[in-house]
């Protein structure tokens, strides 16, 4: 392959580093020639690479290329070879071929400059050209080239002005038509359906100021181009020639120059990071997902203590470190695991960053003397363009409706009212201001809602001020994790079971008996039981059990001679655990296994250990853990260890339980230390255990109140924020005033656990001291008592212990598509994590069918019916067709943007047939969630809230009123849909409330108060509001519908 000099073009270099502009102007000359050689003997002069002398060649007779350089030559004659093409080596001052008028076209492109001899140039031109013959000769314009680039060309000899190009053509021709050439942008209008000959216009545009405007005037030409002849050139039609890049490669060229910048890595060689010492690198930072491969040389810095690597100044939006590979110095090479990096980034993953700050950086730890690093992974920036453009409009709105405001009638009354009064008598900032703003709530509150209330308002109001408004905002970049069965690993690892005791032994039995009955490999387990000094005899009830299951698991007792609470006794466990056991089971005394729920936790490890998952947790009943989970990759922020299973190395990285916590939030504090490392908590709805902690749903436990006071402040100050440590003392006050009525000497609890949290505070400040820049990424959220996002439902019993699909009945997910395939992609992967056994799903696109290689690549295991409408129905028409082709006993709608919960198709069969007869829909909860996108690919988009917007019970009257059932929240019947028929086809919008008000003459409704889906809708309130004003169109045309109906009434009328 040649080398590019950055002079002779050569078509196989690619665009982004020649420039499009090269690629445009010689193949357009080579085009514009062409039509001039059919049928004809072609000389090209200075012929280079060779590819235009191969494209005359198409048309022409016979094609001869000329070319000073031999190497270019062989070159040409290897890769172009046709039987009417021949190259030569020579100089085009002296052609080596004799003879004379030879040719009938000459072709000579961007060589006249190369000369300092043009003449004898010609000279040699007019030798070889028929009398008749025409020749084709181009240069670039002096004026745009040099004198106005200010660019001296090393390789042109002689570069000429318009008026001396002519000159020098007519000396040797007396006939030339002179043409333009230039690279230009602009609109193209162009005849799609021609019937006679075309006419061009030409237009010009001027940009002046902040607009365009027409002008007669055009620009220079880059390029002169002429046709040159003794013969007369009247048949020549004088034309105008475009060439279109229908890839429009030039504007992605300039958005690319636009995002060219630089990445840095500075280099601690024993005095710290500074300017001197520091390597850049030029990057694309283009606002998508794009993969990098970076290295730096580090050769010229003997010694390196440590890296400081910032991707980008700016306006980085996050990174994905694939590989970071050092070059030692004895020649071996070595990866570093991006567990071990720092940066002042959010961490997302073990080796994802989210980059909040304009100076991103990471920490790279350096142990030895090093070569050099490379750097690999995929990276996104954020659209700089976009941002400033939304802030500009922000602000022209704000200051629009500020004006109009201040412009308003009430506006100057109230303002003067305001001035001439109550500022002078109240002037802002003082305490009699604030004395008179609160006066003005109280008496408010106290005439709607009483004194005894009010003051409890006024109590709540004053200890837990700022604890709302809650930022839930997160970034949410799901993807699929393929689950492999247990019997698709060859090997299974060995796992220890540690189950920690204090005067449990009549309850443990039942654990250990689920042990046994596991269809786990009995051989890869052990169980370790800690005994904190219980008092009831536990040695003799695990002999016991022992000799009477001597075939089984093997049990292996500790006993400690004092309490040491949960997490101390778990790390007794993990320590005496055998040195072969991979994971540790860590389960309650009273939590029962399923026989399947080994193979689950395992199965899930396994399969996503390499996603950066360290900890699994099972889902309990009857009573599930409300905390939020994603729905798609099943990625939680903390795991309860009630029953979760935990990859040993992690659990042993961190250190295990922090032994300052005797009892309760050990296993919060433990999820975010494995999450502030860089690894990831997973939830198993698949692995279930039977946990019996509660005898009444709700009640307070004291133990768990009182524990749960003093280890709040204890989280608080290690991993809290300033807000957050202040945020708990007023919860203390709050509690302490107000205080939880079925406990007895609650607030001596209160006050004792107060003080004792003062204890824990120099604990905590070690900790923040040794992780400072963990934590300035690592933010946990608290959410007054609680941690994270919780879902409403925490004591909605239920518990299906039938696991057969012969007699569940069948449920007919139906999911609605107009081809959004980001979207249906997470809503099938959260179908395909539910619970429930015996599901269809039946897939209806409502337009062409865009979707199935989709659904063959990803889904075959869920068996779909797909069915493509061709053209776009509507939303009721494509519900219709599915509930005609669903087979399932009941029916469920889920559109391509909501999602289902793992166990929620489960939960809601579980209650339709404990109430069987009674309900033939039911229906629960569901979060609104306003969703912003921020790319297509990779799908990517920011969860701004969760809000249950509707928790009502069912009333027929109210459901006249409004809908307050989201259409994935319900499942129904398939004999309602035979009684009532499917949605009406007159509704583009608000058709599921119809179907729900004829249905409900029909049948009760059962509300299951548990969230188990959420909907999405646009974050945009430009996008929202448009949307409201479509359901207030619809919204009226189902109340007309309606507004005489009587609840007697059958669904025919």
């Amino acid at each position: 392959m040649l080398e590019w000099t950055g002079e002779r073009f050569l078509p196989n270099i690619n665009p982004l580093i020649t420039g499009p502009e090269i690629y445009f102007e010689h193949l357009h000359r080579y085009a514009f020639a062409l039509s001039f050689v059919k049928g004809q003997d072609v000389l090209d002069l200075a012929s280079g690479e060779g590819y235009g002398s191969f494209i005359l060649s198409k048309e022409a007779n016979r094609v001869v290329g000329i070319e000073i350089d031999s190497n270019v030559v062989k070159h040409a004659k290897k890769t172009y070879n046709q039987c009417n093409l021949d190259y030569k080596q020579g100089d085009i001052r002296h052609i080596p071929i004799g003879g004379q008028k030879l040719f009938d076209v000459i072709i000579c492109f961007e060589a006249l400059e190369h000369v300092e001899e043009q003449e004898q140039l010609l000279s040699e031109i007019k030798r070889l050209l028929k009398d008749e013959g025409l020749l084709i000769i181009s240069t670039p314009n002096k004026k745009i080239h040099g004198d106005e680039e200010n660019f001296v060309n090393p390789f042109h000899k002689k570069e000429l002005e318009f008026i001396e190009f002519q000159q020098l053509l007519k000396q040797f021709f007396p006939n030339i038509i002179f043409y333009g050439q230039k690279i230009s942008s602009g609109s193209y209008i162009y005849d799609l359906t021609p019937t006679k000959k075309s006419v061009v216009l030409d237009y010009y545009l001027k940009k002046e100021d902040e607009s365009y405007t027409f002008t007669d005037e055009n620009t220079p030409p880059r390029i002169f181009l002429a046709v040159a002849s003794e013969k007369g050139l009247e048949d020549i039609l004088t034309t105008r020639s475009f060439c279109i890049d229908t890839s429009d490669s030039i504007l992605e060229q300039k958005k690319n120059e636009i995002y060219t910048t630089f990445t840095y890595c500075y280099i601690n060689t024993g005095g710290g990071f500074s300017e001197d010492c520091v390597i850049s690198k030029i990057i694309n930072a283009k606002p998508c997902e794009t993969p990098f491969n970076i290295h730096f040389d580090l050769r010229p810095f003997p010694k390196v203590k440590s890296l400081r690597w910032n991707p980008i100044k700016g306006h980085i939006q996050s990174i994905i470190i694939n590989n970071i590979k050092i070059e030692i110095k004895n020649g071996e090479f070595k990866n570093i695991d991006p567990v071990l990096l720092e940066s002042n980034a959010n961490r997302i993953l073990y080796n994802e960053f989210s980059f909040n700050s304009t100076d991103p950086w990471i920490l790279i730890p350096v142990e030895e003397p090093i070569n050099g690093i490379t750097i690999s992974g995929n990276w996104s920036f954020k659209d700089l363009r976009e941002i400033v453009i939304q802030q500009e409009q922000q602000i022209i709105n704000l200051s629009k409706e500020l004006t109009d405001l201040k412009q308003s009638n009430r506006w100057g009354i109230l303002m003067n009212l305001h001035n001439k009064f109550v500022n002078r008598i109240l002037p802002s900032s003082t305490r009699r201001r604030v004395i008179f703003n609160l006066s003005k709530s109280g008496y408010k509150c106290m005439k709607d809602n009483g004194i005894r209330i009010t003051w409890e308002i006024f109590l709540q109001w004053f200890f837990t001020t700022g604890l709302k408004g809650i930022n839930y905002n997160r970034i949410i970049n799901n993807y699929y994790i393929p689950d492999q069965k247990i019997g698709e690993w060859k090997k299974l690892p060995n796992v220890t079971i540690i189950i920690v005791t204090y005067n449990s032994g009549e309850i443990i039995k039942d654990a250990l008996n689920s042990i046994l009955q596991s269809h786990y490999p009995q051989h890869l387990l052990e169980t370790i039981i800690i005994d904190n000094n219980s008092t009831d005899n536990i040695k003799k009830i695990i002999d016991d059990f022992n000799q009477q299951n001597i075939s089984g698991v093997n049990i292996k007792l500790i006993q400690n001679n004092e309490n040491y609470g949960f997490g101390n006794g778990v790390n007794i466990g993990a320590h005496s655990a055998s040195i072969d056991s991979e994971f540790l089971l860590l389960m309650n005394p009273d939590s029962r296994l399923f026989e399947d729920t080994i193979h689950h936790l395992v199965s899930s490890a396994l399969s996503s250990q390499s996603y950066g998952f360290r900890m699994w947790e099972c889902r309990q009943l009857p009573y599930e853990h409300p905390k939020y989970y994603n729905p798609v990759t099943l990625e939680t922020t903390w795991s309860s260890a009630a029953c979760c299973l935990i990859d040993r190395k992690a659990f042993e990285a961190i250190k295990g339980f922090d032994e300052n916590i005797f009892l309760y939030l050990e296993d919060v504090d433990l999820s975010w230390r494995l999450r502030m490392a860089g690894y990831r908590l997973r939830y198993v709805p698949s692995a279930r255990v039977l946990h019996n902690s509660y005898n009444e749903p709700g009640k307070t436990k004291i133990i768990m109140f009182k524990y749960s006071i003093l280890y709040n402040f204890y989280l608080r100050y290690k991993f809290g924020s300033l807000r957050d440590i202040i945020q708990m003392y007023r919860l203390f006050l709050f509690l302490f005033f107000l205080p939880p009525k079925d406990i007895s000497n609650v607030r001596k609890i209160i006050l004792i656990q107060y003080f004792k949290h003062f204890l824990l505070i120099p604990s905590s400040i070690v900790f923040r001291n040794k992780n400072k820049l963990k934590l300035n990424s690592f933010k946990p959220l608290f959410n007054s008592f609680n941690f994270e996002l919780h879902r409403p439902g925490a004591f909605i019993k239920y518990c299906n212990e039938q696991n057969d699909i012969t007699i569940l009945p069948k449920v007919t997910i139906i999911v609605r598509t107009i081809g959004r395939k980001n979207y249906l992609n997470e809503s099938l992967l959260c179908i395909r994590n539910q619970t429930y056994p015996n599901i269809e799903v039946i897939v209806i696109e409502d337009g062409p069918a865009t979707v199935q290689d989709l659904l063959d690549s990803n889904f075959k295991d869920l068996q779909i019916k797909y069915i493509p409408l061709g053209a776009n129905r509507g939303r009721s028409y494509a519900g219709n067709v599915g509930m005609q082709h669903s087979t399932g006993k009941y029916l469920r709608f889920l559109d391509e943007d909501d999602l289902l919960f793992a166990h929620s198709v489960e939960t809601a069969v579980y209650f339709m047939l404990k109430n069987f007869g009674k309900f033939r829909l039911v229906y629960d909860l569901a979060f609104e969630v306003p969703t912003e996108i921020i790319s297509d690919v990779p799908f990517q988009y920011i969860e701004h809230d969760y809000t249950v917007l509707y928790d009502e019970n069912f009333d027929r009257e109210k459901l006249l009123d409004h809908n307050y059932i989201p259409i994935q929240c319900a499942l129904f019947d398939r004999s309602l849909k035979d009684m009532c028929g499917g949605f009406d086809e007159c509704l583009d919008y608000l058709e599921d409330w119809d179907l729900w008000i004829r249905y409900s003459m029909k049948t009760d409704f059962l509300k299951i108060p548990l969230v188990t889906s959420l909907y999405r809708v646009p974050s945009d309130p430009i996008i929202g509001e448009n949307r409201i004003k479509r359901f207030i169109g619809y919204n009226n045309k189902v109340r007309n519908k309606y507004l005489k109906l009587n609840p007697n009434n059958s669904c025919e009328e």
